[in-house]
């Protein structure tokens, strides 16, 4: 499995009520392990290709690209990968901030057909600006 994990030291600037903790890039391969698990903050993913599923308690949600995945904090979860069709996707962790969802569902899946050019070159911008920020430590 191809994992980039970046972590975010705290930044004493400004005091924000919720904090990015990771942005991360995952891609499926023959080593990629689903295991249900769950987090006390936000995870937010955008799937840059493929197909795939979210596994939650009750049911299980289809995902492709430039699908945004909201998954709020304390809900049990796992990603699995299309065979055929293999997922790649970038996470956010996010501390302090939680969606008030449709039906209240605790997480969200929303489709971009206009803005994924931008929504997905911010987010590789911020891979790279860890990324190397990482590289001069």
């Amino acid at each position: 499995m191809a994992h980039d994990f970046y972590q975010l030291m705290n930044n004493k600037k400004e005091a924000l009520s919720f904090k990015l903790l990771y942005i991360t890039h995952s891609e499926y391969d023959k080593n990629w392990h689903s295991l249900t698990h769950t987090h006390h903050f936000t995870e937010l993913f955008y799937i840059v290709s493929g197909k795939g599923s979210f596994v939650l308690p009750t049911h299980e949600i289809s995902v492709q690209k430039n699908d945004l995945i909201v998954i709020n904090p304390n809900v049990e979860h796992t990603e699995r990968s299309n065979f055929k069709d293999s997922l790649e996707y970038i996470a956010l962790g996010i501390e302090g901030i939680a969606f008030t969802l449709t039906d209240n569902d605790p997480y969200g899946l929303f489709t971009y057909q206009d803005d994924q050019d931008d929504i997905l070159y911010q987010l590789k911008k911020l891979l790279y600006e860890v990324e190397k920020k990482r590289r001069t430590l």
